[in-house]
């Protein structure tokens, strides 16, 4: 567990008093807890009673301590300048992957709009994040070895900014593996490396073929690349670019463009699995992915320069407060 206020942290050693009892599901929630744990070989869980019932013997140490001791106060950066506005929720779900913030009205907006994947950090803001960033720097003229890596640079410090948890470090692996293959001179599709990527992880945890964690990480990846492949054609002869002024500004439409199909496409091959997990279809989620997904890469990596740099900035912290906050609204 990891407290906003202080509390337990990574590789701490606690002392506790607790009943031990078979998992049991959440009353009214339709996510089998139970299972989850049989998956990952727990079949029992400890539960403390009252605050009273423990005791921490020893803060935690290392890299992982300090980690989480970073991530917390990131945290409390953002509790900090936005209080306890649905804002908050928003900005700290979309940037750090934490959903402590996020109230119900929000959460059930969200699942109503069918965008709830925006505050659950998976494998779509690991492939919005690096198409963000590795297509700004080609359009900057970055070589293309040079951008790919600085993209990996942002890929893994979204992992370590989002608590290293299992689903980004699923996205974080695939995204690396269709990135710097190329590099390497290993002229293998996108959807070959997807697919061997995703086999690799099944032979190494069969059981994640049932977890809709992974589920849903591959069928984004594989949404943004196959919508990439049929689209990217077409999409390029209605802009293709020329010299000048109006040939940046095609680039960038093509850019926002592409993005936006991207939206849609992963949607659509999203439909099964959200049928089967969640039981359920929002038939406003089209246009509100279409909207909301190219509007939130700007604000991830607004949100994650601001959380980890611009915050502690007295003369420019507020402005980006200000800023972050009516964009988030």
């Amino acid at each position: 567990a990891v407290a906003i206020d202080g509390g337990l942290s990574a590789g701490a050693r606690v002392l506790s008093w607790a009943d031990i009892r078979a998992p049991m599901a959440a009353p009214g929630s339709d996510f089998d807890w139970p299972g989850y744990l049989a998956q990952n070989k727990i079949g029992s869980e400890a539960v403390v009673v009252t605050a009273g019932d423990w005791v921490l013997l020893e803060r935690g140490r290392g890299p992982l301590a300090w980690l989480a001791a970073w991530r917390e106060s990131m945290l409390a950066g953002i509790h900090r300048d936005f209080g306890d506005a649905p804002t908050a929720g928003f900005i700290a779900g979309l940037t750090l992957g934490d959903k402590r913030m996020i109230g119900d009205p929000l959460k059930r907006d969200f699942i109503r709009s069918g965008t709830m994947h925006l505050l659950v950090v998976s494998g779509l803001h690991v492939s919005l994040l690096a198409a963000a960033v590795f297509y700004v720097l080609l359009f900057l003229r970055m070589r293309r070895a040079w951008a790919v890596g600085v993209s990996l640079i942002c890929i893994w410090l979204l992992y370590i900014l989002c608590g290293s948890g299992t689903p980004i470090l699923r996205g974080a692996v695939m995204y690396t593996a269709l990135l710097a293959a190329p590099l390497f001179k290993r002229d293998m599709p996108a959807l070959t490396r997807l697919f061997v990527t995703a086999l690799v992880f099944l032979i190494a945890k069969p059981s994640w073929l049932w977890d809709a964690s992974f589920v849903l990480s591959f069928a984004a990846t594989f949404g943004v690349i196959y919508s990439g492949l049929i689209a990217e054609p077409y999409i390029s002869s209605l802009l293709s670019p020329r010299r000048g002024v109006r040939a940046a500004c095609k680039r960038a439409a093509y850019r926002v463009l592409s993005l936006s199909v991207a939206s849609v496409s992963v949607w659509f091959v999203l439909l099964p699995a959200q049928v089967g997990y969640f039981h359920g279809v929002s038939l406003v989620a089209p246009l509100a992915n279409l909207t909301l997904v190219p509007l939130s890469v700007p604000l991830l990596i607004h949100g994650l320069v601001h959380v980890m740099a611009v915050t502690h900035i007295p003369w420019l912290g507020s402005g980006s407060s200000m800023l972050l906050a009516a964009c988030a609204e």
